[in-house]
């Protein structure tokens, strides 16, 4: 049922993308990825926004997300994000901030407090480590120079991820599961196809700016059409984290 499927869609759309590696167009893409990657690597903060449009048939809904922290130096791991839905038959506002390994989820008011995973720090649940890390796996590229996206120039590379890597991104979001009691990464890498992107790497900073994601998937006999939009607004600035 539609139900069912959106219950898998929603851990996905709170923190996805990837795949295996390899392609075309190899030599520069690989270089413009591997820089990118370099500079991903280097991120001491950064702050994002992100939208997810999921569509099945006729009906659609939206999720709304933004969110931010630290990702080295000595608040490496404090973070927040904040998801609503538009379009759903019952509102739905998640919020999830972890200070000093602490976490506490709210949804719809309700609140659980936890203890971060060993390991799961700087970038366990930060969306800008996970899209940083598209850098690795993208395959089939197509690459566009001297392109302009919001006054930025920068490089447009375009190519496709499988499921195997997308796996591999979405388990850093295992907090949000356990928050959330949605079913695992490999469960729902079994209703994921092939999965289009396309990446803007900004020629001054070197960073992955702006991605579109695009993968179907596919649950009781249905397709669902889920699309990705995600752009990093600040790098190594001060975070202003919401109180647990």
């Amino acid at each position: 049922m539609r139900r069912q499927a959106l219950r898998l869609l929603l851990p996905i759309s709170a923190g996805f993308l990837l795949a295996a590696c390899s392609g075309a167009d190899a030599e520069r893409a690989s270089q413009l990825l591997a820089t990118a990657q370099a500079a991903q690597a280097k991120l001491v903060s950064a702050t994002y926004d992100a939208r997810v449009v999921i569509t099945q048939g006729d009906q659609s809904f939206t999720l709304f997300m933004n969110g931010g922290g630290y990702l080295k130096g000595p608040r490496a791991g404090d973070q927040f994000m904040s998801m609503k839905a538009d379009g759903l038959p019952v509102p739905m506002q998640f919020d999830l901030v972890s200070v000093n390994g602490h976490a506490v989820a709210r949804i719809n008011g309700t609140s659980q407090s936890f203890t971060m995973p060993s390991g799961a720090g700087s970038e366990g649940s930060n969306w800008t480590g996970i899209v940083g890390d598209l850098a690795r796996y993208v395959k089939s590229v197509d690459v566009r120079e001297r392109t302009v996206v919001a006054g930025e120039a920068g490089t447009t590379v375009a190519g496709v991820i499988d499921t195997a890597g997308l796996v591999k991104a979405v388990a850093g979001l295992s907090t949000l599961s356990r928050a959330t009691g949605t079913p695992s990464v490999d469960e729902l890498a079994k209703h994921l196809g092939d999965t289009r992107v396309i990446l803007f790497i900004s020629s001054r900073t070197h960073l992955i700016r702006t991605a579109v994601v695009n993968v179907d998937v596919k649950a009781d006999g249905k397709s669902t059409k889920l699309q990705l939009f995600y752009t990093l607004r600040t790098v190594n600035r001060p975070v202003a984290i919401p109180q647990a």
